[in-house]
């Protein structure tokens, strides 16, 4: 599989490693003449030609597939014209930034849509996976998502004007992974928070899982100092990603005492799943989902993000995580 990147920012890196690991081969790459990061990508991938013109890499290259990870604020302006290719292209989170920019691109796209992957690797770990068939088999009783990302980091890295689309950018990822466990949830009550100068700060809702007819808590609190934790208690055993890449799960509360007799009750593990960490976590699945069943096309995908779901994310978002 022959690949061309259109961008060659830190994430390209992840996706060029985990091709090469996989026998793809890291073809192509364009970017704006100006770039700094050019330079950093060829030293990786010194067999790589370069262009300053996607239109051209594409036109000159015998690609495969293509792999868009473009600036967060340019992978929307870009989108439908490399779609418009017809090769097979997985694009890299948040896709679009409302759900009227995603249902635009899915317009213009027409049945192009069906050779988009889109790049929400934690839907791929070995963890989520071992949910989704207990989802199947277990009684769900209720969920509960904490999500305290890093908002001041990502500013400071990128820039004020990624400040109002911080649950686009970030968040989408939850959003995306809750969506893909669940199903459709609806809300029923919640609240904003907001900051001084009005920025949306953190969300704190309770919801409804419609397919397991159960309560879900989703509690956001930006720049909080806590782990990603996402917590699925079921009849039988408790699931707890603690953080995304650790799932622990756990059967029953047992009573222990404490060096002066107090009863201490804490939840026994009854095993763990954490995710290889020698690539970034999923991303060696997921490039082989996107050859098999998007560039070979030997099967259809029952795990991958598409353009559709990237709808119902910026509406999930504009709905309730905005102030």
């Amino acid at each position: 599989m022959r690949v061309g990147f259109i961008g060659c920012g830190k994430i390209s890196h992840h996706y060029a490693k985990a091709l090469e690991s996989i026998g793809g081969k890291v073809t192509a790459v364009s970017a704006r003449s100006n770039s700094e990061r050019l330079q950093n990508f060829k030293n990786m991938f010194p067999e790589v030609k370069a262009y300053f013109s996607w239109e051209e890499m594409v036109q000159d290259s015998e690609l495969d597939a293509l792999i868009l990870c473009a600036s967060w604020n340019k992978i929307e302006k870009l989108a439908i014209d490399i779609i418009k290719t017809k090769k097979p292209v997985l694009i890299e989170k948040p896709v679009a930034l409302s759900a009227t920019k995603a249902e635009l691109i899915i317009q213009e796209v027409g049945d192009l849509k069906n050779q988009v992957m889109v790049g929400y690797n934690r839907r791929f770990f070995k963890g989520v996976h071992y949910l989704k068939e207990k989802l199947q088999t277990g009684k769900l009783l209720s969920a509960d998502f904490e999500i305290p990302d890093s908002a001041e980091t990502i500013i400071k890295q990128k820039g004020e004007e990624i400040k109002e689309f911080i649950p686009h950018y970030m968040t989408s990822h939850w959003i995306d992974l809750i969506h893909y466990t669940l199903g459709k949830i609806i809300k029923k009550e919640g609240s904003n928070i907001t900051d001084s100068i009005n920025t949306f700060k953190g969300h704190y809702g309770l919801y409804h899982c419609e397919e397991h007819n159960c309560p879900l808590t989703i509690r956001i609190n930006y720049d909080a100092p806590a782990n990603i934790s996402f917590k699925y208690i079921f009849e039988d055993e408790t699931l707890h990603f603690l953080p995304i890449e650790h799932l622990i799960c756990s059967d029953k509360i047992e009573k222990t005492q404490d060096e002066n007799g107090n009863n201490i009750y804490r939840p026994r593990k009854k095993y763990e799943i954490v995710e290889e960490m020698e690539f970034k976590p999923g991303f060696l699945s997921m490039l082989t989902e996107f050859k098999e069943c998007f560039v070979d096309k030997k099967s259809q995908s029952k795990i991958a993000s598409k353009l559709e779901d990237i709808i119902w994310i910026n509406k999930f978002i504009e709905e309730n995580l905005r102030h």
